[in-house]
């Protein structure tokens, strides 16, 4: 299954043949079908996936707020251990017949020791996903209408402002999770974006 994602998709395009044996001899793949559930909300993030084929759909007061397809993932700050995200913010179910690529967080451990650049690009990835998604919400509307989005600097407060009073669940609890030393972290790396 990896070797078809790495002939196929750019999503592990600079990974070694090593490493991708690395991440098949811990990580597993399991098929899910409509309305299996995934991920239940407010439950603890216990693996990172990765949607490899099918659909599944996130779900937020019984509405479909965002389809999973393929190479969308779960549990994705939770592997990079960010504060507040080793809880479910939605529930997570199949939509269609799938295949989910899985490592359970606590065999990341034993990939990061026998494997340690696969866990690396494995985190990477992981990373790549939280930046788009800060980004996607922070540009797509999500904002008080009242903000102007341009390409100005704003200050750590108004960053803090930005997540603390946004309508959005996500960017809200994102933000009441981090600790104050990571809130000024994150608002001097976001001052740009």
């Amino acid at each position: 299954m990896l070797e078809l994602l790495h002939q196929n998709t750019n999503i592990f395009l600079r990974w070694a043949q090593s490493e991708l044996v690395g991440l098949a001899e811990i990580a597993r793949c399991f098929s899910f079908n409509k309305s299996s559930v995934l991920a239940r909300k407010e439950e603890p993030v216990d693996y990172f996936g990765l949607v490899v084929s099918g659909l599944a759909v996130a779900i937020h007061d019984d509405c479909i707020i965002a389809d999973l397809p393929c190479l969308e993932m779960i549990g994705y700050m939770a592997l990079l251990n960010l504060a507040g995200t080793h809880y479910h913010f939605f529930d997570v179910m199949g939509e269609t017949d799938g295949v989910l690529l899985t490592l359970r967080l606590e065999e990341a451990k034993e990939l990061q020791l026998k494997h340690p650049s696969t866990f690396t690009k494995l985190q990477d990835i992981a990373s790549a996903k939280c930046v788009e998604v800060v980004r996607y919400q922070y540009l797509a509307d999500f904002l008080p209408k009242e903000l102007k989005i341009g390409c100005s600097y704003l200050t750590d407060k108004r960053i803090g402002e930005l997540f603390e009073f946004s309508s959005n669940p996500c960017l809200k609890e994102f933000w009441a999770g981090l600790e104050n030393k990571e809130r000024v972290v994150f608002g001097r790396s976001a001052r740009f974006l």
